[in-house]
């Protein structure tokens, strides 16, 4: 049985779709998994994170929609398989709210009827024998990735998504000093 959860909206939200009262997880938000890779580097956070190949300059941390059937934490794995190429995660910590933010009219347009993402969140860490590796995945989503300091990372995301992941590191930085990263 899934968790009930709080959702923070980024945006004036519109009218309610009457499709998401009558059939929850079936309405205008597309249920996402979002992972953020965390490592110790000479102590301070970092996370891993991927330059797209769509957009130059925009980088972001594995995500996408989960799958018919699938929970949150499979999607997260799934995700990091087909976007950095590991065969797994070691899931650290699962948000206790979830995220939403809306897409622009022009990305809008592609997920229709969908307006947005309603993303579920997770710290995870990389399995040392398991490092990512682009030439694995099997999804084409970045063109690079790079670590970088978790502080000041949600500055690189694309516009419409950075206040949704300045949420995402706040909470974080919070966290992570009660889990157990991998030192760099």
């Amino acid at each position: 049985m899934m968790k009930s959860r709080e959702y923070l909206e980024f945006r004036e939200p519109r009218v309610p779709d009457p499709l998401e009262s009558l059939c929850p997880g079936v309405g205008p938000f597309r249920p996402n998994a979002a992972i953020l890779i965390l490592r110790l580097h000479e102590g301070r956070l970092e996370i891993l994170v991927g330059e797209r190949h769509d957009t130059p300059g925009a980088w972001q941390w594995p995500q996408g929609g989960l799958d018919a059937g699938e929970t949150p934490e499979q999607a997260a794995r799934r995700e990091a398989s087909e976007e950095i190429g590991v065969r797994d995660i070691d899931l650290l910590y699962e948000y206790p709210f979830g995220l939403r933010y809306r897409f622009p009219e022009r990305l809008g347009k592609k997920f229709a009827p969908r307006v947005g993402q309603e993303q579920h969140y997770f710290i995870a860490a990389l399995f040392p024998d398991d490092p990512p590796d682009l030439a694995k995945a099997s999804h084409e989503e970045f063109a690079e990735l790079r670590w970088m300091p978790l502080e000041g990372a949600a500055e690189n995301a694309i516009w419409f998504k950075r206040p949704v992941y300045e949420c995402a590191v706040a909470h974080a930085m919070e966290v992570a000093p009660e889990l157990d990263l991998p030192q760099a």
